[in-house]
């Protein structure tokens, strides 16, 4: 009991922007207030964009909650499933997008972490390749951010990966390539010391 009350105490359970993304199921849309994505939009203004109409948003929101169930994708498929169908759905003569602003602003609700645990298991394996020993590994190096991207979406653990011969090729070639980088740049500062004593 007393880890649950620590629990809800350390987690945003009463925040705002939580009870205003209840718009993101559709079984829900009649019973909010008009305003729970203005709310929204206010606090993540990076979402948007300074130069979002909020009225726009609005009317959306509006058309949104009086749009049909029938009409819209089944809530069951998920609120990522569904907003990425919503954001599909054109005006009727026209070919602007019914609910832009809106399926805009839910996608980005939809990828808001709600625990720390995957930033956290990124950083743990980010201090796992870049040790003392690979300092060249910089965050604004490219070869860092590939590893860890590749890391992440293997499908198998990294023991049991089996990279192509292609794969292989291209990268024992790439280090052939820049071994040969390294000895030119050693040699030309070679020749600079020379000619400039």
């Amino acid at each position: 009991m007393a880890v649950t009350k620590q629990m809800l105490q350390k987690f945003p359970c009463h925040d705002d922007a939580l009870k205003n993304m209840a718009f993101l199921n559709p079984e829900f849309k009649e019973q909010l207030e008009t305003d729970c994505v203005l709310k929204l939009a206010k606090r993540f203004p990076q979402i948007l964009g300074v130069t979002c109409s909020l009225d726009e948003l609005q009317e959306e929101f509006l058309d949104y909650q009086q749009t049909p169930k029938e009409e819209l994708p089944p809530a069951d498929l998920g609120a990522d499933k569904v907003w990425s169908q919503m954001a599909k759905v054109m005006e009727p003569f026209s070919s602007k997008c019914r609910f832009g602003l809106l399926a805009k602003l839910a996608l980005a609700c939809c990828v808001i972490p709600v625990s720390d645990a995957d930033p956290e298991r990124i950083f743990s394996m980010l201090k796992k390749n870049q040790t003392e020993m690979r300092s060249d590994l910089d965050l604004n190096n490219d070869t860092i951010c590939s590893l860890i991207c590749s890391k992440q979406n293997q499908d198998v653990c990294c023991f049991e990966n089996k990279p192509s011969d292609e794969v292989l090729m291209a990268a024992k070639q790439a280090v052939v390539t820049y071994q040969q980088f390294l000895v030119l740049i050693k040699m030309f500062n070679l020749y600079l010391d020379k000619h400039q004593m």
